[in-house]
């Protein structure tokens, strides 16, 4: 918020992108005493995270892996949407 206030004295306008998984969040409670605007949503509705999600996960453990030999030894998982698979693809 110090940012945000500086650059306002100079009279400067900020962008905040705020970084929410979900539909709303606590931006409103922070910045309710600047003229905002607000626009969409957070990034978890959006039908690509899942994916993205899964390939950074996959990504880490591949990391993970080749760093310190470890290996993952369950074979399924339990994905985001409830099910469950060897890659939650």
């Amino acid at each position: 918020m110090a940012i945000v206030e500086e650059e306002k004295v100079l009279g400067r306008n900020v962008i905040v992108i705020p970084a929410r998984t979900t539909l709303s969040g606590p931006e409103p409670d922070h910045f309710g005493g600047f003229n905002h605007v607000r626009i969409g949503t957070g990034f978890a509705p959006h039908p690509l995270f899942v994916r993205w999600v899964s390939e950074q996960w996959s990504e880490g453990a591949t990391l993970l892996s080749d760093s310190t030999g470890w290996q993952q030894t369950d074979a399924t998982t339990t994905c985001l949407d409830g099910s469950t698979s060897p890659d939650c693809a």
